[in-house]
C-alpha cells in the first residue's frame, strides 16, 4: 500500500512540478496569473495529437514543431495584447481578465474543431506497466517523471547561468529599474512566454499520455501549477517543494479521505499558506514591483 502510494506521490509531484515551472517562467517575469497558460496546455496536447495523426514523424520532431508553433502564438498573443495592456498602463488586473478572455477563445476553438468528446493518443493502446517494489507504474508516467527533472534542470541552467535568465530575473525583481537601465524589457517579457508556453505544450502532451484529452483539460493543471508556485515560494527551488508538498498532502491524506477530496485539499493548502503569510494573490504580484 505505502510502496504504491509513494509511487503516485513522486508522479504527482512530477505533474506539478512540471506545470508550476512552466507557470513560474512567465510569471517570474511577466508578473500576472495568466489564465491563458491552461488553454495552451490542451492546445500542446491537441496540436500533439494532430500531427500525430496526420504527419509521419518521430515523435521528437512533432514534439518540437508543437513546442515552436506554441511558443511563436505565445509571443504574438503577448506583443499584441499583453504588451499594450501594459503600455496602457493596465496592471495585473486588467491582464488577468484578458487572459481569461484568451482562455475561453481558446478553450472553444478547441471544442468547435474536435469536439467536446475525449480524445486518445495513439501511443496510449496497450500501456505497459511495470511492477516497482510492489508497486504500479506505467511507461507514461515514467516518461513524466523523467522530463520534469529534465525541464527543472533546464529551467535552473537557463535561469541562473545565462545572460537572458539573469536579464528575465532583473526585469521580474525590478521592472522599473530595468527600464531606466536601458534593458528591452518588452523582448525579454516575450521571450519569457515563449519559454514557458514552449514547456506547456510539452507538458500538455506528456500528461496527455498519461489520461485522456479534452478541451478543458488544461483548467486544473494550470490552477495546480499556481498552487505549488505560492505554496513552495515564487522561485524554481519553491516550485519543486510546493509540488512534493501539495502531492504529499493529497496522497497520503488518502489515507483518511476519499480521494474525491484531493482538490479541496490543494486549496486549503493554499488558503493555510496566504493566511500564514498575510498577503494576498494581488499583494504577492505588486510587492515586487
Amino acid at each position: 500500500m505505502y510502496n504504491q502510494l509513494i509511487i503516485n506521490t513522486i508522479i504527482a509531484a512530477s505533474s506539478y512540478m512540471l506545470a508550476g515551472i512552466s507557470f513560474y517562467l512567465t510569471f517570474s517575469v511577466a508578473r500576472f496569473y495568466h489564465f491563458t497558460h491552461g488553454a495552451f496546455y490542451a492546445l500542446g496536447a491537441y496540436l500533439t495529437y494532430t500531427l500525430l495523426k496526420t504527419i509521419n514523424l518521430p515523435l521528437i520532431f512533432v514534439l518540437a514543431i508543437s513546442v515552436v508553433t506554441l511558443s511563436m502564438i505565445a509571443v504574438v498573443i503577448d506583443r499584441f495584447i499583453y504588451s499594450r495592456i501594459r503600455k496602457s498602463g493596465g496592471g495585473p488586473f486588467l491582464l488577468l481578465l484578458a487572459s481569461l478572455g484568451i482562455y475561453t477563445v481558446i478553450q472553444n476553438m478547441i471544442s468547435i474543431v474536435y469536439g467536446d468528446s475525449a480524445l486518445t493518443f495513439p501511443i496510449n493502446e496497450g500501456m505497459n506497466v511495470i511492477i516497482l517494489y510492489g508497486g504500479r507504474i506505467t511507461i507514461e508516467q515514467i516518461l513524466l517523471v523523467g522530463l520534469a527533472i529534465v525541464v527543472f534542470i533546464s529551467s535552473f541552467l537557463l535561469m541562473k547561468k545565462t545572460r537572458i535568465g539573469s536579464q528575465m530575473n532583473a526585469v521580474g525583481n525590478e521592472h522599473d529599474l530595468s527600464l531606466a537601465l536601458g534593458l528591452p524589457v518588452e523582448r525579454i517579457i516575450g521571450i519569457s512566454f515563449a519559454v514557458g508556453y514552449g514547456v506547456v505544450a510539452i507538458t500538455g502532451f506528456v500528461s496527455a499520455s498519461v489520461v485522456d484529452l479534452t478541451p478543458t483539460m488544461g483548467m486544473r493543471p494550470m490552477m495546480m501549477g499556481m498552487v505549488v508556485m505560492i505554496v513552495g515560494g515564487i522561485s524554481l527551488w519553491g516550485t519543486l517543494r510546493g509540488a512534493f508538498l501539495l502531492a504529499i498532502a493529497q496522497h497520503f491524506g488518502t489515507i483518511w479521505i476519499s480521494t474525491q477530496w484531493q482538490d479541496t485539499v490543494a486549496f486549503c493548502l493554499l488558503i493555510i499558506v496566504l493566511r500564514v503569510r498575510q498577503m494576498s494573490l494581488f499583494k504577492m504580484v505588486n510587492h515586487t514591483r
